[in-house]
């Protein structure tokens, strides 16, 4: 909702959350200016062939833009559109928006070619919700600087690789998060930005096409290999895509109102184990939490059709919506404040979870305790194979839990290094089976080797299910 709208904007800002943002967002114009990303910044980067300078500016500048523009939203007095408008210029002065991890041979940096990954899509997404929500606030130059570089840098490249079917972006087809999130924001931009009704038509018949693979990226059941972390990074992008959808088209495109989607949803709630504790298998971290807007989305979205999750054993909690993980980016955000039917509270289902959760496609299990037991004993195993997004070469690793703490751990994520996502990736002894509770057979540890990192490589190496009896 743009920023004109008091009626919306107003009950935000007299709500803790509006506070919060109105509090960090004083606290990020209070240290400004500060070092952001430069060209010079990212050419250390490539020279050193370390992204760590370049990492530890992007989320706090990417962070401190989206809070300034909340709270000019919230508190219209202008104070923050200098600090804005020169984010906003700075932007446009940089060579690349991308991350050089994804530039190593400089062709975005040197102008030999655009490529567009999750550091350019969420700035270009950024600059695009500077315009639409503070408007005319903006300088009508600003305003036009924005449109001309995201469709320089985000749309235009994208439209020309699609309808050429050429030099096509790596993430296009993928199954894991980069699908859903560079779909999402370059979507967003082109919706929010584009005057032309059939342009705007064009990108929104190609993102209903292309988010079809991070559907592939979920099993039958629901299951997400990439485990909870990446599932509330990934489905959140998805989700949000799939109201934005649902908005501009009046309800006639609904993507969550299909079967696997309603399980795929439901999966963040299927992962706790118990006591806040979830599974850290694959690159994901042990004390992720998953937020209660995501997994009870269906339940709380305004214009909600059939209720899906009625359950006659379960009873109805108002929890704080903002409980849980920070607000996190800028579309999430506001598909948080002005889609959910009230954004201070989540209505959240709360039932006595099955002894059991049992993923028969994949081979992952889940054993809790009795409500009435005395010591809370859980237990996880999982199967599957080693062909999966963010595998670890982990077959048959389980834990023990009792209450939410790991007696026998899945050390789940390291600390991402530039050999993480490479050819040296099973180096590490976190992500090859050394790191896990499962045999080291003649000497040998699980494949694919030491040296393979190919997608979907590893898929012969599986388990199979002998029997199973509960």
């Amino acid at each position: 909702v743009p920023s004109t709208d008091r009626a919306q904007w107003d009950p935000i800002r007299e709500h803790k959350i509006g506070r919060q943002i109105l509090r960090d967002g004083r606290a990020e114009f209070e240290k400004y200016p500060r070092t952001l990303i430069t060209d010079e910044i990212y050419l250390e980067c490539l020279e050193k062939k370390d992204p760590a300078p370049f990492n530890t500016r992007t989320a706090s500048g990417r962070g401190r833009l989206s809070l300034l523009i909340l709270a000019e939203c919230l508190e219209p007095t202008g104070e923050y559109l200098p600090v804005i408008i020169d984010d906003i210029d700075r932007a446009s002065r940089m060579k690349s928006w991308i991350h050089p991890g994804n530039d190593t041979n400089r062709d975005t940096f040197e102008g030999r070619s655009i490529f567009n990954d999750l550091s350019s899509v969420h700035l270009g997404s950024n600059l695009v919700a500077a315009d639409y929500l503070l408007g005319e606030r903006l300088p009508a130059d600003t305003r036009q600087l924005i449109r001309s570089e995201v469709k320089r840098r985000v749309l235009d490249p994208f439209r020309m690789r699609i309808e050429s079917g050429k030099d096509i972006y790596w993430w296009v087809r993928v199954t894991h998060n980069w699908n859903s999130v560079c779909v999402l924001y370059t979507t967003a931009c082109a919706l929010a930005l584009l005057a032309d009704a059939d342009d705007r038509a064009w990108y929104l018949a190609t993102a209903e096409k292309l988010i079809r693979y991070s559907e592939d990226g979920f099993e039958e059941s629901g299951f997400y290999t990439e485990g909870v972390g990446y599932w509330t990074y990934g489905f959140s992008s998805y989700l949000v895509l799939a109201e934005i959808a649902r908005t501009v088209t009046g309800g006639q495109i609904d993507w969550m109102s299909k079967p696997l989607v309603d399980r795929m949803n439901r999966f963040g709630r299927r992962m706790e184990i118990q006591d806040g504790a979830y599974p850290s298998f694959a690159d994901c971290r042990s004390d992720v939490v998953t937020p209660a807007w995501l997994d009870f989305w269906m339940h709380n979205r305004i214009e909600n059709g059939a209720d899906s999750e009625r359950c006659e054993t379960a009873r109805e909690v108002k929890i704080d919506s903002f409980k849980g993980p920070p607000l996190g980016a800028m579309l999430p955000a506001l598909v948080r404040l002005f889609h959910q039917k009230d954004f201070r509270t989540v209505n959240v289902r709360t039932e006595e979870p099955p002894l059991r959760e049992w993923f028969d496609d994949v081979q992952f299990l889940i054993c809790r305790p009795r409500e009435d037991a005395r010591i809370k004993f859980a237990s996880t195993f999982m199967g599957g194979h080693n062909g999966v997004n963010h595998n670890h070469n982990d077959l048959g690793t389980f834990t023990v839990l009792i209450g939410a703490e790991e007696l026998l751990t899945d050390p789940g994520a390291e600390v991402y290094t530039r050999r993480t996502f490479s050819e040296r990736r099973y180096e590490s002894n976190i992500l090859n089976s050394f790191g896990h509770p499962v045999p080291v057979v003649a000497g040998c540890l699980q494949s694919p080797g030491p040296r393979d990192h190919t997608a979907n490589y590893g898929s012969q190496f599986h388990t199979t299910l002998i029997e199973s009896a509960f």
